[in-house]
């Protein structure tokens, strides 16, 4: 999340580590520390629990986790779906034709 949207004294959804697999974890924002450190006390998985967290890892306010959530598996579903389609693969074997091909263009000028 932006700093500037970061409240405290708002619960917000926070996952470690970048990965769709990881578990949201529920967080209260106390207060500001400095750059884009927050002092959080953890509501859910860990009750009580107080440290720092980064601005980067506050993804959603938890009134809008699920929605996160979803948004989240929807974009799964869209880069599978290109997947199985070959989208990717042939972008890539457009940029590489192009890659290829730019030496040979330059050279003639």
């Amino acid at each position: 999340m932006w700093k500037s949207h970061i409240k405290p004294g708002v619960e917000y959804a926070l996952r470690e580590k970048r990965s769709p697999a990881a578990p949201l974890q529920r967080v209260r924002i106390l207060e500001h520390i400095r750059g884009n450190r927050w002092k959080a006390e953890w509501v859910d998985p860990n009750p009580g629990l107080v440290h720092f967290v980064e601005s980067g890892h506050l993804l959603a306010p938890w009134k809008e986790h699920k929605t996160f959530l979803k948004e989240e598996a929807d974009e799964g579903r869209l880069r599978e779906h290109n997947d199985r389609a070959g989208y990717w693969t042939r972008t890539l074997e457009s940029l590489k034709a192009r890659l290829e091909n730019a030496p040979e263009e330059r050279d003639s000028d």
